[in-house]
């Protein structure tokens, strides 16, 4: 075991020094890598070296790559964008994105990892951050106080009871403590609020407001630096009735399509 080990770690040094990282940076990985694979910690460290590398220093250590594949969020993989593709046999593909940089790994039921290439439709799965609705959801429809499916939107309802409206764009509103469900908090901007100073107003109703929050999740780029749940996107157009033509969208912390609110800001 520790002769694999060290080998291994031989390599990740080696690698991390052609990549241009200094001796110091090059030695603490190596020997991050010998002690995790020496734990158990990860079955395929190569592979965990090789995505260390690609994203430095968004993802700058191993335990921050074991975070990102055991949760792949925005959160958890140091705000670069995410998206999962389901494959076969519960095996998933993590795809990646920071900047120019793309990495997908293929994680399989039995924990092991596999670097694989990044194509076109992984690229869109990043772009719109969305990731598969689990099987255990089930679909539903009609009208009514529980189901009340938006225009396009496709609705679930979850172990749980609660249910779950999925936007064409891949945004899933769920529930929310407040308003009942994520789409009324968000509709909540398309009528002025006297209590609220700050409160800003789509300039669209219903269903024509989820629009423009799904067109401001589908031309959105990387999160906000003070806040990685937060995404401003400029349509370029007002969008608010004071002019605004930016939307925030604020979405849950370990969940990057699970959207909590939008609204328009100048």
């Amino acid at each position: 075991m520790a002769y694999a080990a060290q080998g291994i770690s031989e390599d990740a040094r080696a690698k991390c020094l052609a990549a241009g990282g200094s001796a110091s940076q090059c030695d603490a990985l190596a020997r991050q890598v010998f002690e995790d694979f020496i734990l158990g910690l990860s079955p395929d460290p190569a592979v965990v070296v090789d995505v260390i590398l690609d994203f430095t220093p968004v993802i700058g250590d191993v335990k921050g790559v074991y975070e990102c594949i055991a949760d792949p969020s925005v959160v958890s993989c140091g705000g670069a964008a995410v998206g999962v593709v389901p494959l076969a046999g519960d095996a998933v593909k993590i795809v990646l994105k920071n900047g120019d940089k793309a990495v997908a790994v293929i994680k399989r039921a039995d924990g092991t990892l596999e670097k694989t290439t990044v194509s076109a439709d992984d690229l869109a799965k990043v772009e719109t951050g969305n990731r598969p609705v689990p099987d255990s959801w089930h679909p539903v429809s009609g009208a009514g106080a529980q189901v009340n499916t938006p225009r396009g939107f496709t609705s679930y309802r979850t172990p749980d009871g609660d249910i779950v409206h999925v936007s064409p764009g891949g945004l899933k509103y769920g529930s929310d403590p407040k308003f009942g469900n994520r789409v009324d908090h968000v509709l909540d901007h398309t009528a002025p609020n006297p209590s609220k100073p700050t409160h800003t107003v789509f300039n669209a109703q219903g269903d024509d407001a989820l629009e423009i929050v799904d067109e401001a999740w589908l031309r959105k780029g990387t999160p906000d630096p003070k806040d990685p749940r937060a995404y401003v996107v400029d349509l370029g157009r007002p969008i608010g009735t004071q002019g605004e033509t930016k939307v925030r969208i604020i979405v849950n912390a370990k969940s990057t399509d699970e959207i909590t609110t939008a609204y328009p800001v100048p």
